[in-house]
């Protein structure tokens, strides 16, 4: 009941020959397969696996009641003394051959399924000069590079704003306390009176800062000021000194140059920013330039991977050498001929892809995942250069 569901589901007649059936069931593999391709998505991945797993598992319990079937018809022929030993050993690696074969058309899925889904990128972004773009390893190292520098220059531009926005907040507090200083002492001993004391905060040795004012203070005055505006000055940069110390040091992190040194006002960082940003203007274009390009090239690497993987078999040449090895199984080899063709063309075959040709679908897999991790992380940063 089983065989004739089964055959009906393809397509067939219940009297189908497994051969017919094999063929019919690899176009309806094939076919899923394109589909998945035209719709690429990620989101169905785990559907489409479960889709594919399931067709296989319902034509591999077919093909062994098909064989059982056999045995029973053609049990009175007589095989040749050496054919029970191949057919023991056939029956003994059905079940890895049959889950090897799923994970081939999986595979072969994925493949397909990238391609798919680098094509609807391509298709989502705009037309350019591509065609003068020549693809080389070192483009794809330089344009790594560039995405690593773009990071970079993000995470850093956000902390220099940061910076740069707590300076504007605490900056007046100092240019008040240097007033203060040119008014008592004379505005041509400002840079003076305060370079020991910029000195100690540029280099986060915030008790040096602090003696180097305490040492201002007790400068002599240059002009005779009345003593109560004097002392008033006097308070008033040791008041808006400090506040404006603590606060360096409280945030010196933020604050640091990246060189062991803090900004002290927000024009210093401003010159950064902007030389960060003429920085990051350059990778976001080179990111733009070769985004296409790079596209093109994913989708021909996973075309030489189909390439590797058609050199274990293909989804028809499998079945064929299925097939052939379920009806060594299952009909009678009743010559040395046949015995000895059944061992060369079949099971030495079936034990070659087992012994370590199959190895090889699982280092392309790893490999398709790594191109769409790659893949993605290119669409994320150039639809973010985009905005």
């Amino acid at each position: 009941m089983m065989q004739q569901n089964f055959l009906q589901v393809i397509g067939l007649k219940d009297d189908a020959d497994i051969s017919v059936a094999g063929t019919r069931f690899v176009e309806c593999v094939k076919e899923y397969i394109s589909h998945v391709e035209k719709t690429a998505s990620k989101d169905t991945i785990a559907k489409e696996e479960t889709d594919v797993t399931t067709l296989y598992k319902s034509f591999f319990p077919y093909s062994v009641g098909w064989a059982r079937q056999e045995r029973e018809k053609n049990i009175k022929q007589k095989n040749h003394p050496n054919a029970a030993k191949l057919k023991e050993k056939a029956a003994s690696v059905i079940d890895d051959l049959q889950n090897n074969i799923i994970d081939f058309a999986l595979c072969y899925m994925a493949i397909g399924r990238a391609i798919g889904i680098i094509n609807a990128e391509m298709k989502r972004s705009p037309e350019s000069n591509e065609k003068e773009v020549i693809w080389t390893s070192e483009t794809g190292v330089m344009l790594s590079k560039q995405r690593k520098k773009r990071a970079q220059l993000l995470e850093d531009n956000k902390r220099l704003q940061q910076a740069k926005e707590l300076l504007e907040q605490i900056y007046p507090r100092y240019a008040a306390a240097e007033k203060a200083v040119s008014e008592i002492y004379g505005a041509d001993q400002v840079e003076k009176l305060l370079r020991s004391y910029r000195s100690g905060l540029r280099t986060g040795n915030f008790d040096k800062a602090r003696k180097a004012i305490e040492k201002l203070l007790t400068e002599k005055n240059k002009f005779a000021f009345d003593k109560k505006k004097v002392e008033a000055a006097k308070d008033k940069i040791q008041a808006e000194t400090k506040a404006y110390t603590d606060f360096l040091e409280e945030h010196r992190e933020i604050l640091s140059t990246g060189d062991k040194k803090l900004f002290l006002k927000p024009t210093e960082v401003d010159i950064i920013l902007d030389a960060n940003l003429i920085e990051l203007a350059q990778s976001e274009a080179f990111i733009k330039k070769y985004f296409r390009p790079f596209l093109k090239f994913q989708i021909e690497s996973l075309k030489h991977l189909r390439t590797k993987l058609l050199v274990v078999g293909s989804l028809e040449s499998l079945m064929t050498l299925y097939i052939r090895m379920m009806r060594g199984i299952a009909e009678p080899l009743t010559d040395i001929k046949a015995v000895r063709l059944y061992e060369s063309e079949v099971i030495e075959h079936v034990m070659y892809l087992l012994g370590g040709q199959f190895q090889e679908v699982k280092n392309i897999n790893a490999r398709i995942q790594e191109i769409l991790r790659d893949v993605s992380i290119s669409v994320q940063n150039y639809e973010d250069v985009k905005v």
